[in-house]
């Protein structure tokens, strides 16, 4: 079209593109938006509108002109590489509410129309931040060294570049650096963390051997590096003030490996004398007089079970025990046949500091009562000594069974106030006799007497002090058995070294029921197929972390998960993992009002704020085509 006179003179005074930018009013909610509900099918339908001042931009069709209305603009699009064909879009904003916008969108050539809503959207991006690493001042620490890790491409400054002595300072370990003469290594490190260009700094800490003792059949534990237990007596060996009952075929306490001063007074609460063997009903005397008869030798069960848990350790005799200091309360309630429901209900009460038939009471009630004992059938009876004995603060730790059937027709074991205990075998599997099922709570070594894996010329079984009657006399000696009565002793010593744990941090407060239960819930207590970690039980009894530097992140497997919540029905919208710096981005996040969370999750279940896990909670707000940043510093769950 040819230009007057008049528009040519206004086009060289440049109104032309003022009329032209006039035409089209300021869209009033301008940004990008996601689309939903659009149904031209998957491979057409575009994800993202975006408005700006006088365009319209749609996924697959670039760019064009805005025309329309201040809150209604529409555009049309002939070049699109997923819609054949001439495309119209209009869309239309509502201004007190910049959150949504509809639209209607038609493809002539498909012959297709239809309606969508898209949301408007920010960006979400932000980092973890830990807890200050703690440097413990008695441990020992080199002089004059620290280990330092710079940030991926950070240069290295003169001074460090200067001090340092090996290694590559970006790698995964960092460098070894020397500390000025003269100069606090604490205090040099504290300082250097401080620094941009450094990613962590501690301590060149001195290891040092696990604590080992010296019993010589201890190689033959087999069962015992099997759950950290070696790591665990670096952490604690026990305390006096804890006390472990044992109710089972009472005790050879003279044993040259139970040493007599680890013994609190129990009782012989086996009330027919044709089952106790020892000419009368109950007693104060819980001393093993055996359960065999003719041609069959005793048992001495409760012997083993006991050497298991508190075995004179480190005397340079036999075996070790699990808890070195540790009081054992021998309680005789099996005898010649087993033993009654009725009797082993007493022996719980006296054992937690209740009435009981003896009229006596102990002048310390167990902390926690091994039951290496069960059978098919209910028994209110015992059932009520438990829960009034878990009332009481007491533990109570039971065998699972040795049937190898589902354990929830099994009493005491299918009572949900215990600690059931299933075995497993030198492979770690469950054993070929245990019982299992969901009233099964954790696992430990039970043995397996028919193989000799390690080909040390004996047995698989678990290795404890026994007693031997085929002679004339009864003769100490030690022995490998299996069963899940040798599993349960194992838990109940790492649950004394628990408890002597807590009682250290929390100024000789007790290590509740309730308490345990959760850390076993948690995971807190075991390694990831359920086997109970004594190493890792002990420092979440303590709470306290191992002794090693918090770097600032926890290493690979230590997962860092942060996760967007929904806060009007609390459903995770999106989860990132961090990096290794701590950094996490979700990209492009509908705007709004969110929760955010993150966490560790060292046992792989999916839970970051289960106890011991490292976590924080955030609200955050998203704008629309804002990028929001936030930074959430974690805290230990306790």
């Amino acid at each position: 079209m040819r230009r007057t006179g008049l528009g040519m003179l206004l086009a060289a005074i440049g109104l032309v593109a003022v009329m032209t930018t006039t035409a089209h009013a300021a869209f009033p909610c301008p940004g990008t938006y996601r689309v939903t509900g659009m149904a031209l099918g998957a491979a057409a339908a575009p994800e993202h509108v975006t408005i700006a001042d006088g365009t319209v931009a749609l996924d697959g069709c670039g760019t064009a002109t805005a025309r329309g209305a201040r809150a209604r603009v529409k555009a049309v699009f002939r070049a699109c590489t997923r819609i054949t064909g001439r495309v119209r879009v209009v869309v239309t904003a509502n201004p007190s509410d910049c959150t949504t916008v509809t639209g209607v969108l038609r493809a002539r050539r498909a012959g297709r129309r239809t309606s969508f809503v898209a949301a408007a959207t920010g960006s979400l991006a932000g980092r973890v931040i830990l807890p200050a690493p703690t440097d413990e001042p008695g441990a020992d620490v080199v002089t004059g060294e620290m280990i330092v890790r710079l940030r991926d491409g950070a240069p290295s400054t003169s001074d460090l570049a200067a001090a340092k002595l090996w290694g590559d300072p970006h790698g995964r370990g960092g460098a070894l650096y020397a500390v000025p003469p003269g100069a606090a290594v604490l205090d040099t490190v504290r300082t250097v963390r401080e620094r941009p260009e450094v990613l962590w700094a501690q301590p060149n800490y001195r290891r040092h051997a696990l604590r080992i003792p010296n019993d010589p059949f201890l190689p033959l534990q087999w069962h015992y590096p099997m759950i950290s237990l070696p790591a665990a007596w670096d952490v604690t060996i026990g305390s006096p003030d804890v006390v472990v009952a044992v109710i089972d075929t009472g005790l050879l306490t003279t044993h040259p490996d139970i040493a007599p001063t680890r013994l609190v007074p129990g009782f012989d609460f086996i009330s027919d004398p044709a089952i106790a063997g020892d000419g009368d009903g109950i007693d104060a005397d819980p001393f093993d007089v055996g359960d065999g008869g003719p041609g069959t030798p005793s048992s001495f069960h409760g012997t083993h079970v006991a050497g298991t848990i508190g075995a004179s350790t480190d005397n340079g005799v036999g075996v070790a025990g699990i808890d070195w200091n540790a009081r054992i309360m021998p309680l005789r309630a099996l005898g010649r046949g087993g033993g009654t429901d009725f009797d082993i209900a007493q022996a719980i009460r006296f054992a937690a500091g209740l009435a009981n038939v003896s009229g006596t009471l102990p002048a310390q009630r167990a902390d926690v009562v091994n039951m290496s004992l069960g059978g098919p059938g209910q028994s209110p009876a015992m059932h009520e000594a438990i829960q009034d004995a878990r009332a009481a603060g007491t533990i109570v730790v039971v065998a699972a069974g040795n049937d190898a059937v589902d354990a929830s027709g099994f009493t005491p074991a299918a009572f949900s106030e215990v600690v059931c205990v299933s075995a497993v075998d030198p492979s770690g599997a469950r054993a070929f006799y245990s019982n299992f099922g969901t009233v099964v709570d954790v696992a430990a070594p039970g043995g397996d007497t028919r193989a000799d894996t390690d080909r040390d010329g004996f047995a698989d079984g678990v290795l404890s002090t026994l007693g031997d009657d085929t002679g004339n006399a009864v003769t100490f000696v030690f022995g490998f058995l299996q069963g899940t009565s040798m599993a349960a002793p194992h838990v109940t010593g790492v649950v004394a070294l628990m408890q002597a744990a807590f009682m250290e941090t929390h100024g000789g407060a007790r290590l509740s029921p309730d308490a345990l239960d959760a850390l076993l819930r948690a995971g807190a207590l075991t390694d990831a197929d359920g086997l109970i970690d004594a190493h890792k039980a002990v420092l979440a009894a303590a709470a306290r972390d191992a002794e090693a530097p918090t770097p600032p992140l926890p290493p690979a497997q230590d997962r860092v998960v942060v996760r967007l919540i929904d806060p009007s029905n609390g459903t995770v919208t999106a989860t990132v993992d961090a990096d290794v710096e701590g950094r996490f981005d979700f990209g492009e996040v509908t705007a709004g009002e969110y929760g955010l969370i993150a966490g560790s999750d060292r046992d792989g279940d999916g839970a970051i704020d289960d106890a011991g896990e490292l976590f924080a909670r955030t609200a955050v707000s998203v704008g629309r085509g804002e990028r929001s940043a936030v930074d959430l510093t974690l805290a230990r769950v306790q």
